[in-house]
C-alpha cells in the first residue's frame, strides 16, 4: 500500500516536483519551527519557535525521487548564535550545528538538534536560496550530518577516561601554532580505534589506535615527530578497568598503507575539530 493512502488528501510525490532543491538549500519564509514540548493525554502539545528560516537536510537524490512513499523531506531550523559559539562550529568542536557556504547572515547556522518533516508540495511555494556553491561545501555539510547522527557509541568508561583526555590534549596542542605537538596533530587527517576481541566482549579488551596522515604535501611534521608526540600523550593515559592498550598501542598510516580490514574493524574517532580546523566552509 502506498504511504499516500494514509492521508489521501495529500498529493503524491509525483505531483509535486522538487527537483530544483538540493540538500543544504534553505528558505527564509519558514520562520516558525514546530516542537513537541509535552503531551496532553495522548495528544502532543506543539509549540512554535521563532527561527531565521529552514534548511533542507534530505539527500538530494531523495528530494528528486517521486516514487510512492517519498512524499516528505526533512528540514532543520536556521538559528542565530553568539560569535564564540560560531567559532566552535567553524573549527568542528561541536556536532550540534553545521555551517552553510552561503548563509543569510554570518552568525546564522543550521541547528542539527531539531528536525521535522515537510511535504514536498510545500517546497514549490517556498522561495529557495542555494546554501552551497561548491561540491566541497556540500560534502562538508553531508559530513556534518553524518558526524551528528552516525557517531559510534563507545563505552562510557573508555569515552570519558581515554577519548576525552586525548581530545583535551589535542585541543591544547592545536592552539599552539608553532609547537611541535600542534604541527604533529595537524598532520593527522583522521583517527580510528578498534577493541580486541570487540567493544561488547566480556572481560578485558585491548585497544589499538590508527592515525591516518594527511597528504605528504600538507603535513607539518614527519612520521617520527608525530610518533613521538603520540607516545608522549599515550603514555600518560590512565586506563579504566576492562581496557588496556594493545602492543603496539597505535599505528601511523598513510591512506595507502591502512588495509580495508583494519578500516572496517575500527570505528572513527571524532577528529573533525582537528582535520577541519581552518578549512571549514563559512
Amino acid at each position: 500500500m502506498p504511504l499516500t493512502s494514509i492521508n489521501p488528501a495529500l498529493p503524491d510525490a509525483s505531483s509535486c516536483p522538487a527537483s530544483n532543491w538540493e540538500q543544504g538549500d534553505y528558505s527564509l519564509s519558514f520562520v516558525n519551527f514546530p516542537t513537541i514540548d509535552g503531551m496532553d493525554g495522548n495528544v502532543p502539545e506543539v509549540s512554535v519557535d521563532d527561527v531565521v528560516g529552514c534548511v533542507l537536510v534530505t539527500q538530494t537524490c531523495d528530494i528528486a525521487n517521486d516514487a510512492p512513499g517519498k512524499e516528505y523531506v526533512t528540514i532543520c531550523p536556521l538559528v542565530r548564535i553568539a560569535p564564540q559559539n560560531l567559532e566552535y562550529i567553524r573549527t568542528g568542536r561541536t556536532p550540534g550545528a553545521a555551517l552553510l557556504e552561503n548563509p543569510p547572515e554570518p552568525d546564522v547556522v543550521v541547528d542539527l538538534g531539531r528536525m521535522t518533516s515537510l511535504h514536498k508540495s510545500i517546497l514549490n511555494d517556498m522561495p529557495r536560496v542555494q546554501g552551497f556553491s561548491t561540491d566541497a561545501g556540500r560534502m562538508k555539510f553531508a559530513q556534518a550530518l553524518e558526524r551528528k547522527f552516525g557517531r559510534f557509541a563507545f563505552p562510557d568508561a573508555f569515552n570519558d577516561r581515554i577519548l576525552a583526555k586525548i581530545r583535551e590534549r589535542i585541543l591544547s596542542a592545536h592552539s599552539k601554532e608553532n609547537s611541535d605537538k600542534g604541527k604533529a596533530y595537524r598532520s593527522i587527517k583522521t583517527a580510528r580505534v578498534a577493541a580486541l576481541p570487540g567493544w561488547e566482549a566480556t572481560g578485558k579488551k585491548e585497544v589499538v589506535f590508527y592515525f591516518v596522515l594527511e597528504h605528504e604535501g600538507i603535513r607539518e611534521a614527519s612520521k617520527l615527530e608525530i610518533s613521538e608526540v603520540l607516545k608522549d600523550h599515550m603514555d600518560k593515559l590512565v586506563w579504566p578497568d576492562g581496557f588496556s592498550p594493545a602492543s603496539p598501542p597505535y599505528f601511523i598510516y598513510t591512506t595507502d598503507e591502512m588495509t580495508a580490514s583494519e578500516w572496517l574493524a575500527s570505528q572513527p574517532i571524532d577528529w573533525d575539530f582537528i582535520s577541519y580546523a581552518g578549512r571549514v566552509v563559512g
